[in-house]
């Protein structure tokens, strides 16, 4: 027996239920004595641009469609044989059609596991195959078939058309089971799986109700929308004033004239203002260190797969708040160039000292998304250099931006980042409000605390 060796590429997403089916069907192969297929998955990988041309979700909510769909495929090598069953192998399956129907034709199947030189056969008689009625050439008795087989003999070549229910009659028991088995494998390693997994999201057709639409439109569309009107978080929405996700869904609903515009410009790969800014708000996320902050990871993570389904909300969500977030990290970038304009960009004192300040707080920021939680509090001083003292989210106290502190603390230590020098506190105490214009405490203690002062003895009196 010929052994035929076959490739596949196969949606990533897919390649879990393949490997089951088959190992399921391999196994069923194995009990009825057949010499089951090998499957290797391997680790090539490419991505196929798919054109999607159906007409759309019949009767779903959603208009707009893609006409793009980007598909990350793995490369899968299948080896296997069709089985010899006493002498003969089944070259083809014939689904016949309604012989009434003159426009119809039969749909004739070669296995994967059939050589070239087989499948070639199969091909060179196809036309006829197509148009043959559902004879059988074992029992002669004209009757109404819906399936045939043609069969070869493996040494004289001679091919049979022989009906469904013949068979095991004309090759023996169970025959055709192993034969159906092999047609099953056949038709889990064929079948479209591209189709299932890009189309038929578009046509309705899948139980799993999804709709996938490419995250740079969408973040576009959102982008557009809050440069409109602002953005509204889910918290803050209101009867009146809906989130801004819900509008961003309508535009895919029922969008308006401007909203069309972007999706042809985006369809057609051509530039947009609002496609530009989408593009640099993933970047700007793609590229910071998400270490320790999940609201990001998972942004970066939609970002990555490269699409949104539209009947997830937490997707839409998150992708709405892309834009909007990039824009206040712009706003926040810039006041830090206006506030190092106006710094005395220089540290404070020397690490380990520890005194009184007073410092007039600018900033408050929460973390409670790290192992540790703390709040971090950003101070100036009268000459407008930077302090900041992470207090426990436990134990921390409750200061208002904008009021002027005196306090007792440590100098921690001394960083320079994007907001030029810092100089960091802890073990802050004694805080008390004090007016903006009073008059610093000198800050007296020196490195190491306290300094230590030797008691002199008294001279003893020598005198005689």
């Amino acid at each position: 027996m010929s052994t035929n060796k076959d490739i596949l590429w196969i949606p990533t997403s897919k390649i879990s239920h393949l490997i089951d089916k088959f190992n399921q069907l391999g196994k069923k192969a194995y009990k009825n004595n057949l010499t089951p297929p090998k499957l290797e998955l391997t680790d090539e990988r490419t991505t196929k641009t798919y054109e999607i041309t159906i007409a759309g979700h019949v009767g779903g909510p959603f208009a707009y469609k893609p006409k793009r769909y980007e598909v990350p495929l793995r490369k899968v090598e299948i080896e296997g044989e069709m089985p010899v069953i006493n002498g003969w192998k089944f070259l083809a399956s014939i689904q016949h059609s309604d012989q009434n129907n003159h426009h119809s034709v039969n749909m004739v199947n070669t296995a994967l596991f059939n050589t070239d030189f087989e499948k070639k056969l199969i091909e060179n008689e196809k036309d006829e195959y197509e148009k043959c009625p559902p004879n059988c050439e074992h029992c002669d008795l004209s009757r109404k078939r819906n399936q045939t087989f043609i069969l070869m003999n493996n040494e004289t070549l001679e091919t049979k058309q022989v009906g469904s229910t013949c068979v095991d009659d004309f090759l023996g028991e169970n025959s055709l089971k192993k034969a159906l088995i092999m047609y099953e494998l056949d038709e889990l390693l064929t079948r479209d799986y591209v189709y299932e997994y890009v189309e038929a999201h578009y046509t309705g057709k899948t139980q799993k109700s999804s709709y996938l639409v490419p995250i740079e439109i969408f973040v576009a569309q959102a982008s557009m929308l809050i440069d409109t009107e602002g953005f509204v978080s889910k918290q803050n929405a209101e009867s009146e004033n809906p989130a801004t996700v819900r509008h961003v869904l309508e535009a895919f609903r029922n969008p308006n004239e401007a909203q069309k515009r972007l999706f042809d410009a985006f369809d057609r790969g051509v530039s947009h203002k609002q496609l530009d800014k989408a593009r640099e708000a993933m970047d700007f996320y793609k590229s910071i260190d998400s270490y320790g902050k999940s609201f990001i990871q998972n942004i970066q993570n939609i970002v990555t797969r490269g699409y949104v389904d539209l009947n997830i909300g937490f997707q839409t969500g998150i992708s709405t708040y892309i834009p909007e977030g990039y824009n206040r990290e712009l706003e926040r970038l810039q006041q830090i160039e206006i506030e190092k304009a106006n710094t005395l960009d220089e540290f404070y004192g020397e690490v380990k000292q520890r005194g009184t300040l007073k410092l007039t707080l600018s900033n408050v920021r929460e973390y409670t998304n790290v192992q540790y939680p703390y709040v971090k509090f950003t101070f100036k001083d009268d000459d407008k250099r930077t302090f900041v003292w992470q207090a426990s989210y436990d134990n921390f106290p409750d200061l208002e931006e904008g009021l002027t502190y005196q306090l007792k603390g440590t100098i921690k230590s001394h960083y320079e980042g994007k907001a030029g020098k810092v100089t960091y506190l802890n073990r802050c105490a004694n805080i008390e409000e004090v007016a903006i214009d009073s008059e610093p405490p000198v800050f007296i203690e020196e490195k190491g605390g306290r300094k230590k002062v030797k008691k002199e003895l008294d001279s003893p009196d020598l005198s005689m």
